[in-house]
C-alpha cells in the first residue's frame, strides 16, 4: 500500500491583510476576519410541456457575505480608518460620491506554521459600511483589551494562487 502523505489544515491565527494597491505592507493590527462566503440564488423553471413537478433548477445570481475585521485598538497605522471614513467623508462635505476613494481590493494572507504563504485570496471592490472606532469602555473590568470593528461590503472573491 503506498504511503499517503497526511498534511495537517491550515492554521486559522496565522494570516496577514493587505490593500492590493499597497502591494507588500500589511494592514497593522488586525486580530479577526470573518469568514468567505457566497450564495447561489436558485431559480425553478419550468416550460409548459413540462410535468407539474419537473422544474429545472437554474443557478441563477450570486451574493457574497459581508465581512467583518477586528483591529486592536491603537495599533492600525490610520489606513484603515482613513479608508473606513472615506465612504462618507463628511468633515469635506463629500458624503461618498467618489467610489475610486473608498472602494479598494484587499488581499488576504493564509500561511503555515513556518509562516510560509499558502493560501492567497482576493477581496473585489471592498468598501466599508459600517465601522466601529472604540470599543465600550469600562473601569471595573480590567481583563479586557479595546479592539475596533470593520464591516466590510464586497463585490466578490476569489482564490489568487
Amino acid at each position: 500500500m503506498p504511503d499517503v502523505l497526511q498534511l495537517p489544515p491550515l492554521p486559522t491565527f496565522k494570516f496577514q491583510i493587505y490593500f492590493v494597491e499597497d502591494g507588500d505592507q500589511p494592514i497593522a493590527g488586525v486580530t479577526k476576519m470573518g469568514a468567505l462566503k457566497q450564495k447561489t440564488q436558485n431559480v425553478a423553471f419550468r416550460t409548459g410541456g413540462h410535468a407539474w413537478n419537473s422544474a429545472a433548477q437554474i443557478a441563477a445570481g450570486v451574493e457574497y457575505d459581508p465581512v467583518t475585521f477586528e483591529q486592536g485598538l491603537g495599533l492600525d497605522d490610520g489606513r484603515f480608518e482613513n479608508w473606513a471614513l472615506a465612504a462618507n467623508n463628511w468633515k469635506d462635505g463629500q458624503a461618498g460620491h467618489k467610489p475610486e476613494a473608498f472602494r479598494k481590493d484587499l488581499r488576504v494572507d493564509i500561511m503555515n506554521l513556518s509562516g510560509e504563504v499558502k493560501l492567497t485570496y482576493i477581496l473585489a471592490s471592498c468598501w466599508v459600511s459600517e465601522y466601529q472606532a472604540m470599543p465600550e469602555f469600562d473601569a471595573g473590568n480590567t481583563n479586557t483589551l479595546g479592539v475596533s470593528s470593520f464591516t466590510v461590503q464586497l463585490e466578490g472573491w476569489r482564490r489568487a494562487s
